[in-house]
């Protein structure tokens, strides 16, 4: 199997496995609460309307995902580099807080979950497979 495609499925499964994983623990007038990643995958992209861009993480992922599958390797990389530096841009909940519902209040984000780590990791994946999967150009006889 070739590099990109190990590389490919390393990241998918991070990124699946994170999905199931709590990404925050905020506080709500009921107490704490935990959400996890698919939760933030639901309700991430309200985000972009307050200014936090981390959500767009996701289809630059898918992108290079794409690219890495086309051989594009470059453009593979720049794109998963991005999403790698939206991601890590997360921490800016600490400022603005989450939405957990469609009600549009924003609760305090108290720290980052687990699946949070696991889905930088699913990314970070990625731009280093990329930078790591040069083929081999076929012999010829």
């Amino acid at each position: 199997m070739p590099t990109r495609f190990k590389v490919l499925l390393a990241s998918a499964v991070l990124f699946t496995v994170s999905l199931v994983l709590p990404a925050v623990r905020f506080t709500t007038t009921h107490g704490a609460e935990t959400m996890p990643v698919v939760g933030m995958w639901v309700f991430g992209w309200f985000d972009l309307f307050a200014g936090v861009w981390c959500w767009l993480a996701n289809p630059l992922l898918a992108l290079a995902w794409l690219l890495l599958v086309l051989k594009k390797r470059v453009a593979a990389v720049a794109l998963s580099s991005a999403s790698l530096a939206l991601a890590v841009s997360s921490v800016q909940l600490f400022g603005v807080g989450v939405m957990k519902d469609e009600s549009g209040a924003r609760y305090p984000v108290e720290r980052l979950g687990p699946g949070f780590y696991v889905w930088c990791v699913a990314i970070g994946v990625a731009p280093a497979g990329a930078l790591l999967s040069r083929e081999k150009p076929a012999v010829t006889t």
